[in-house]
């Protein structure tokens, strides 16, 4: 074996043999019940033939559907930053379940299934009423709702990041 795939640096820890630790899921949210139980709902009814990769593919479609929508919908300068400060997001939460074994699915009462609500939400009020005022002003609702969701993604990140810092220090204190 090649030496660097063994080690990390010349004396580092050997990760040639490291495992993943199975994580536990912490789903916290508003509507966590409710989805749990409408989750058990229709996998029991759900045909034997498709299975964990068909619904994989599923989500893929409809996310690349939704996208092309939105791109074909409109430009938009903010159209950069939402998906940074998400991905930003989902690293810290993925690098905290692996280091500290939870996976949380939910910041302050929100997760995935709240957001896609207010997606809902918002695209039928976008039928009605594209534009509205704030400030004397008037912007496209979706440009509001942008700048409010990288505020509050931004905060979730910034709130997690420190939270999660403060856990692996008292998990690991130096002597």
């Amino acid at each position: 074996m090649n030496e660097a795939v063994g080690n990390i640096g010349k004396n580092g820890p050997d990760t040639a043999n490291a495992e993943f630790n199975d994580a536990s899921r912490a789903q916290v949210s508003f509507l966590a019940p409710l989805e749990k139980k409408c989750l058990v709902w229709l996998a029991g009814r759900a045909p034997r033939w498709i299975n964990s990769d068909h619904l994989a593919a599923l989500g893929l479609v409809a996310l690349a559907g939704a996208g092309l929508s939105y791109w074909y919908a409109r430009w938009s300068r903010l159209g950069l930053a939402l998906p940074i400060v998400y991905f930003m997001l989902s690293i810290e939460v993925y690098l905290a379940t692996y280091t500290l074994g939870t996976f949380h699915l939910s910041f302050w009462k929100f997760s995935p299934t709240e957001l896609r609500i207010l997606l809902i939400i918002g695209n039928l009020a976008l039928l009605w009423r594209p534009w509205v005022h704030l400030f004397g002003d008037e912007y496209l609702l979706f440009d509001v709702g942008g700048v409010v969701g990288i505020a509050g993604m931004s905060l979730m990140l910034v709130s997690a990041a420190v939270r999660h810092t403060i856990e692996l220090y008292r998990l690991e204190r130096l002597p």
